[in-house]
């Protein structure tokens, strides 16, 4: 029975084997990866946190989609300057203009008031627009705070409001108004209408003011044989942050930007005629910034932990079953102190493979062989029945020294036991 290869046994023990009552084999190479591996991990952790804690590197997510619901938004929003006219081409003289809400539905126009832009008016583009027009006091705004100045819905919803703008040759004669040939003359020399908007672009960088401007400048003549209509349609720029540390904290910035001009023929009654029509358009262009959460930083650092214990594996694990083969072999091999033991260390292994080094190779050569050794009967049986021999010869070597002194003693026993004899 004691030859039979036992099959299965639920109710088996585990056999656990120990060096010097350790079941693991340290090195003072795996203490010192081990705390390298602690430092990195921690320098990670650090460096992570504080990316989240200054807001840096958020997940962004682009997206465009039609809106369900007639979008609706104020013009206080939205900054359009007209640069029209100079000191010998002047308002009321040779051009007169116009701003109005149409309602569809409602029985007449909403007149808008219009006047030369003031610093309210062009807020942050002020300076940019001061270098763009010709001069500064012939641009004109549709100034904020006006409450019928908004924009609802689309041409294929049943509310909408569109915004008109109208630039014009003035009633002849009228007013002060020039005469046809030298309003028409002026027009033709001097016609031009420039339209600066800020376009706002989103910088995923800046967590304080994520929705930026800048200028953006078109010119249109105005042709007193040829009345144009230029169609705007204005679509919603919106930005979402989520800058919870934990769960989901969102803020929501929006803004506008032109999302088209298209200048077409337009059919009016008076001569010279640009006439300016904005309204919505039934897009949303929507940006997502998440910042990092508190899980997310963990999940780097474990994925970062997993990534360096296998770096450190694949670059040490060959080292520490070396430590480990030399140990058990010269535990077996040279016990006897005055033999020389295995003493290989970390180096000596680069050394022979990366350098080819003659020595350090036949060393590892020569370990490689007891290790194989010692493998053909690594099973419990040999190790105990090795284990019993280290024993056994060392009982036997310190009976040999004490036989000695034991024959003395039996010798001085005898002779006591001759003396007392009757």
């Amino acid at each position: 029975m004691g030859k039979v290869t036992i099959p299965y046994d639920h109710f088996a023990i585990p056999i656990q084997l120990n060096i010097r009552g350790q079941e693991k084999r340290k090195s003072w190479c795996g203490f010192i990866a081990t705390l390298l591996f602690i430092a990195l991990i921690l320098w990670f952790f650090g460096v992570t946190v504080d990316q989240m804690a200054k807001k840096e590197n958020p997940v962004i997510a682009i997206s465009e989609k039609a809106l369900p619901d007639p979008p609706s938004t104020s013009l206080d929003d939205f900054i359009m300057v007209f640069d029209f006219g100079s000191d010998t081409f002047k308002e009321d003289v040779h051009f007169t203009y116009a701003a109005w809400i149409t309602a569809y539905g409602e029985s007449s126009d909403i007149d808008l008031e219009m006047h030369v832009c003031d610093d309210d008016d062009l807020g942050e583009l002020k300076k940019n627009i001061s270098l763009l027009a010709s001069d500064m006091d012939y641009i004109y705004c549709i100034p904020k705070g006006q409450k019928e100045a908004y924009l609802l819905g689309t041409l294929a919803t049943e509310s909408v409001r569109t915004l008109y703008v109208q630039f014009s040759n003035c009633e002849y004669g009228v007013n002060g108004c020039d005469t046809k040939a030298n309003v028409e003359a002026a027009m033709e020399k001097e016609g031009t209408l420039g339209i600066y908007y800020g376009v706002p672009y989103f910088d995923g960088t800046d967590y304080d003011q994520p929705i930026k401007k800048y200028l953006q400048a078109k010119y249109f003549d105005i042709d007193c044989k040829k009345p144009k209509q230029l169609e705007t349609y204005i679509a919603v720029m919106e930005v979402k942050t989520d800058d919870g540390f934990i769960g989901k904290s969102e803020s929501v910035e929006k803004d506008l930007l032109v999302n088209n001009m298209e200048l077409g023929d337009f059919t009016a009654t008076g001569d010279c005629i640009l006439n300016i029509q904005i309204q919505m358009s039934n897009r949303q262009i929507e940006y997502t910034r998440v910042y990092p959460k508190i899980q997310d930083v963990l999940a780097k650092v474990t994925g970062i932990a997993s990534v360096l214990v296998l770096i450190f594996a694949i670059v040490l694990t060959p080292f520490f079953k070396l430590d480990k083969d030399q140990e058990i072999v010269n535990r077996i091999f040279y016990s006897d102190p005055n033999s020389t033991p295995f003493n290989i260390k970390f180096h000596h292994l680069i050394l022979a493979y990366l350098v080819c080094h003659k020595e350090h190779k036949a060393k590892l050569a020569e370990l490689s062989k007891k290790r194989e050794e010692v493998t053909d009967c690594l099973d419990v049986a040999s190790i105990a029945r090795a284990v019993h021999f280290v024993n056994k010869q060392t009982v036997k070597a310190e009976k040999e020294e004490a036989k000695p002194l034991v024959e003395k003693l039996d010798d001085q026993a005898s002779g006591s036991k001759k003396e007392v004899k009757p």
